[in-house]
């Protein structure tokens, strides 16, 4: 369900159809546009988080992260624990200065690429929690800001049409660059 504060492709497109209308313009579709204005606000800070479960295995090391993971805020075991992260070099040389690497709760973790390693190796079955961060998803059916970035998902797409689409209609570069500050301003919150 939709929360109070949420917007939907449907209404970011009818509101950039009625800003069009007093230059003559119109498009059939900005869903290339929303798509490009949504993964680049994702991209300025961790706006979406999400959470997901681990579950550690005694002897096991290493586990997948999931594959829209952008940054990894916290983890903590048995919703408890939090756990230091430490540079994947740092964990490297951490199970390398053992003859056999430690077992036990794991205190703290690295990451490389899209898996998460444990140290200590979990010596018994674990619970972890990760919470993290996500760019925006290619679908926009679902927008996953709320309303605080309503006015500039509304100027960064009017922007872009008139930096693609609209780029013939009269004075579209002063309507692009004027669309792309107004966008900037709205999402330096």
């Amino acid at each position: 369900p939709a929360s109070a504060g949420s917007i939907t492709a449907a209404q970011v497109f009818t509101t950039v159809l009625n800003r069009l209308r007093p230059v003559g313009a119109t498009v059939i579709s900005i869903d290339e546009e929303l798509r490009s204005v949504l993964y680049d606000i994702s991209t300025r800070d961790d706006f979406i988080l999400k959470s997901g479960t681990v579950t550690g295995v005694d002897g096991t090391q290493s586990y997948s992260l999931p594959n829209d993971v952008k940054h990894v805020e916290t983890v903590a075991v048995n919703e408890g624990n939090l756990l230091d992260p430490i540079s994947f070099n740092d964990y490297q040389m951490k199970i390398e200065d053992t003859d056999s690497p430690t077992e036990d709760e794991p205190q703290e973790y690295a990451i490389r690429d899209t898996t998460i390693y444990f140290y200590p190796i979990p010596d018994t079955t674990y619970t972890i929690n990760v919470y993290y961060s996500i760019f925006h998803p290619d679908d926009i059916g679902t927008i996953e800001f709320g309303g605080v970035f309503r006015e500039a998902i509304y100027e960064g797409v009017l922007a872009l049409l008139f930096k693609g689409q609209l780029s013939t209609v009269e004075g579209a570069v002063n309507h692009a660059m004027n669309h792309q500050q107004l966008y900037e301003r709205e999402i330096d919150i």
